[in-house]
């Protein structure tokens, strides 16, 4: 959300959709993670009190809520106050021309999308996740066994954060476009993303996480490991992506 209120209030010119990625919201962070760039940089005062109230609205024991809350707080004061951040502003001071370089050409036509390459199969930090993945398939087809009966599950729509959720699509509106939420070829079940699109609280809703519809994206030959998909398979959503949204600029006229 952090990121989104940013770039919309950029203004984008003639902006008519909005594709965001399908996040639970959940306030978890992984103690790995804590204090990195990524969660510092979203805690500002808004998302901060957004986390706050997914940590109550969890079905976490009071111990534990109380400890993800202050894990919240910290980041925040973190980003208020700048914690830490002193090296990177000397460094964008003194040597920005430096660590700034002009992107190559070669680097400015592969930042839309970065596939996995053949040789990260074999080395890299990548190449246990593919080891593992090529490794233990029975496994892999009992995650997706496990998520396919999951999605089935009654879900507790009390537990999600709406407020947020609303607060993100009206977000969009305001700035004059439609919200798609776009769920990518995982082994994980969204039965909230379902609920909330059967109740017409999501607007417009794509998801390629049922392995018995999208069979091809769950095939070895499409994806890199379990989370990933390769670069044939990163073709594949691209074309189905293309038709199921083609699909809902139709439902989108008709409706008008």
């Amino acid at each position: 959300m952090a990121l989104l209120r940013r770039v919309l209030a950029t203004r984008p010119a003639r902006l008519r959709w909005v594709v965001l990625e399908w996040r639970d919201w959940d306030p978890w962070i992984a103690p790995a993670n804590w204090y990195k760039r990524r969660p510092v940089f979203w805690h500002d005062a808004q998302e901060t009190r957004s986390a706050l109230s997914s940590v109550w609205l969890s079905d976490l024991d009071r111990l534990a809520k109380l400890r993800l809350a202050g894990v919240h707080a910290l980041h925040f004061l973190q980003r208020t106050l700048s914690i830490g951040q002193g090296p990177d502003a000397l460094r964008a001071l003194f040597g920005r021309a430096e660590i700034e370089a002009p992107p190559s050409p070669a680097e400015i036509e592969r930042r839309g999308f970065y596939p996995f390459s053949p040789e990260e199969y074999t080395s890299g930090v990548t190449a246990e996740h593919r080891r593992k993945f090529l490794s233990d398939t029975d496994a892999f087809e009992g995650t997706l066994r496990r998520a396919s009966r999951a999605s089935q599950s009654p879900v507790d729509l009390s537990k999600t954060n709406q407020r947020a959720l609303v607060s993100q699509i009206e977000t969009v509106r305001a700035a004059g476009a439609e919200p798609v939420y776009l769920v990518m070829p995982i082994p994980q079940p969204t039965p909230e993303a379902d609920a909330l699109a059967a109740e017409g609280v999501i607007p417009h809703l794509i998801a390629f996480n049922d392995a018995d519809l999208f069979p091809e994206f769950y095939q070895q030959d499409a994806r890199f490991d379990r989370g990933h998909l390769n670069a044939q398979g990163a073709e594949l959503l691209s074309r189905a992506l293309a038709r199921r949204f083609a699909a809902e600029l139709d439902r989108g006229t008709t409706n008008d």
